[in-house]
């Protein structure tokens, strides 16, 4: 992936991006009064997963405009919401279902469409993957409250010990991932990850993914992470890390998406977490590169 020539300017950017994630950036284009839908290629299925609806002042846009993008909003029939089994089984049987020969996935209460996507392919190509991930900062251990902790007190219980010792195996899929990116671009000690709240997937390979996924699962938890684990991000995090080709990568570079949140308006353009801080980090590196090629 090549880097982008843009500004450090993030009110100016934000409506460049193909789509945006995270509550703040939602409540600044609500604020803004954004009401645009773009167009989404026909090949897209852009799919969302609540047990709340009406979460998100976009979707009902989205609902209403069949001419522009092909939008499944699933609404689960159920009180408790659990951020793993629940936005990965559902997704998994319904794309089953369809024609489209991509998926992009959003998260119902912090996502926004925010320009055309015509050439789902090419965005895929840029970073030479099946599954484009949003980026967010540094390396996080996703937890929540509404994640069941039954394959953690099942692993503490069998072997005697703390139900923390589950994830130990964790750190070293955490280190190869960062690793892998960083020989992509030169950004030690910084890192991304994937966020898994927003991507674009080819249809037919994220079924193969998301199979894996329920399977890890459904295993018993005593065997230690992924086994048992039902958090999607982690479990996600884990599939990257299986997939030694690079089939799963995240858009380190905000080419595509962008992560929000209230201090993402306010860092300055040297700080690593600007949103353009790894996108000219590129630029540079591939200046470099041109003017060794001339001496």
């Amino acid at each position: 992936m090549n880097g982008i020539v843009r500004s450090d300017d993030i009110h100016t950017e934000i409506y460049n991006f193909k789509v945006i994630h995270g509550g703040c950036g939602v409540s600044y284009l609500n604020l803004a009064n954004f009401k645009h839908v773009p167009n989404i290629s026909k090949d897209i299925r852009v799919v969302m997963i609540t047990n709340m609806p009406h979460q998100n002042y976009l979707i009902q846009l989205y609902i209403d405009s069949p001419d522009k993008l092909n939008f499944k909003y699933i609404i689960l029939d159920k009180l408790h919401f659990e951020c793993g089994r629940d936005l990965i089984e559902p997704l998994l049987e319904y794309i089953k279902t369809i024609d489209e020969k991509y998926v992009l996935y959003l998260d119902a209460t912090d996502t926004a469409l925010m320009t055309d996507i015509n050439d789902p392919q090419s965005m895929l190509d840029a970073y030479n993957c099946k599954i484009l991930f949003n980026a967010e900062d540094s390396y996080t251990f996703p937890d929540h409250p509404c994640v069941p902790r039954d394959h953690l007190k099942r692993f503490g219980d069998f072997h005697m010990c703390p139900q923390g010792y589950y994830y130990l195996h964790r750190n070293v899929i955490m280190y190869e991932n960062t690793i892998r990116l960083q020989k992509l671009i030169k950004c030690a000690p910084y890192t991304k990850s994937l966020n898994s709240g927003l991507f674009l997937g080819e249809r037919i390979f994220l079924i193969e993914a998301l199979t894996k996924m329920v399977e890890y699962m459904n295993m018993d938890p005593i065997r230690g992470f992924p086994y048992g684990e039902v958090e999607n991000q982690k479990l996600w995090q884990y599939v990257q890390y299986t997939y030694e080709n690079g089939e799963i990568q995240v858009d380190y570079l905000n080419a595509f998406f962008l992560w929000l949140h209230t201090a993402k308006f306010n860092f300055l353009s040297d700080s690593w977490e600007h949103f353009n801080f790894f996108n000219k980090m590129k630029l540079n590196e591939e200046r470099e590169l041109n003017e060794n090629k001339l001496l």
